[in-house]
This record gives structure tokens, sequence and C-alpha cells, in this order.
């Protein structure tokens, strides 16, 4: 947090993006496998796993948010559902391997970085 102090401090606008929810394989091995071999398995995260292994960041987050007036940014409002959350939108892996956003994935989240990155009208 001593950072975003400094910069909001400092007169700068922060923004934190969130990691995205993890996937316990690299996505497009394991879809390319699963085409290969004509086989289904589901590799997509839980949404409530990836809450719980981010609920120290997130508070961390929210703090920065609030005193210090950082935007948040959280892929996962993208990727998941209610219970899971997407590793393949359009047939493309969202994932350059478990943790990476491929171009597919980085472009499936820009819509969230729109409104922050849009320049103030004067």
């Amino acid at each position: 947090l001593s950072t975003v102090e400094s910069l909001s401090k400092d007169g700068r606008k922060v923004i934190i993006v969130a990691e995205p929810p993890r996937v316990d394989y690299s996505v497009p091995s394991v879809l390319a496998r699963m085409e290969l071999y004509g086989r289904e398995f589901d590799i997509r995260p839980s949404r409530s796993e990836y809450l719980t292994s981010q609920a120290f960041n997130f508070d961390l987050f929210e703090k920065a948010h609030k005193d210090y007036g950082a935007v948040i940014i959280y892929p996962h409002e993208t990727f998941c559902g209610s219970d899971l959350c997407d590793v393949l939108h359009e047939g493309q892996s969202l994932y350059f391997d478990g943790n990476h956003l491929s171009v597919a994935g980085a472009d499936y989240i820009a819509k969230h970085f729109e409104s922050v990155f849009k320049p103030a009208k004067k």
C-alpha cells in the first residue's frame, strides 16, 4: 500500500489489475489433447476457490481504493460465472499457459480497461 499511497499523493492515477483465475493446467496443451483424443475434461477453475485464494489481496485492493482512490480491475468478473471460470471463448484459449492470459484472453477482458484509460473530457 505504500507504493499506492506515494503514487496517489504525487497526483497519479493508480490502477490495479487483480490476478485472473489460475488454472491447474497448461490450457492450450490440455485443449489440444482433448481435441486430438476426442475426450472432454473440465479444467475450468472454481469461482469460489479463486475468491478464497485472493481474499487477502482483495482486502488490500479495497483499502487502496477506499484510502487512495485506486481503481481496481477484477478479471474474474468477466471470466467467471456463478460457479466456474472460463478458459475458452469462441473456440480460443483465454490462457497462454495456466496463469497468463493469451492475446484472446486479454481481448476478452479489454472492455474493463476502456473506461479506465479513456482520456478525461476537458
